[in-house]
């Protein structure tokens, strides 16, 4: 993934059961989705000064590849409407990423909130444009 992308996300979470989600990649598949890829994420959450603003380090995992991702979420106000402002940025490395959770951990008193997941994503185009299902299983919290 690049950084310098524009695009359109609209996200949505849903809870599912088990059986559904045992269920979902053969459905996508009959509705001409393809499987694009398996990543492994750990996701680190940092303090923030705002409330319902959000920072993480995610390191993600697709094939041989592994990246430390810093991204902050933030609220914005566009045309008098309140939309969520996302920003990401690729880290230098091992030593950059300590820091910042190290730092994180110091300003938070506590250990830092992390978890893990399994995302499979699967994508068709329909009308020119690129769409994308992400299935995550993540641990701790369920699947959605």
């Amino acid at each position: 993934m690049t950084f310098d992308q524009s695009r359109l996300e609209i996200e949505r979470k849903f809870a599912i059961s088990q059986e559904e989600y045992r269920l979902l990649p053969g459905n996508l598949t009959k509705l001409r989705f393809v499987f694009i890829r398996q990543s492994s994420m750990h996701d680190t959450f940092l303090p923030t000064t705002k409330a319902g603003d959000m920072s993480r380090i995610r390191v993600e995992t697709t094939g041989d590849t592994t990246t430390a991702i810093l991204t902050r979420k933030t609220w914005a106000t566009v045309n008098c409407m309140r939309e969520r402002k996302e920003t990401s940025d690729e880290l230098l490395g091992t030593n950059t990423q300590e820091l910042l959770l190290e730092l994180g951990a110091r300003l938070n008193g506590l250990e830092l909130l992390s978890f893990h997941k399994i995302r499979d994503e699967y994508q068709k185009k329909d009308g020119g444009i690129n769409v994308t299902i992400a299935l995550d299983n993540t641990e701790g919290l369920g699947d959605y």
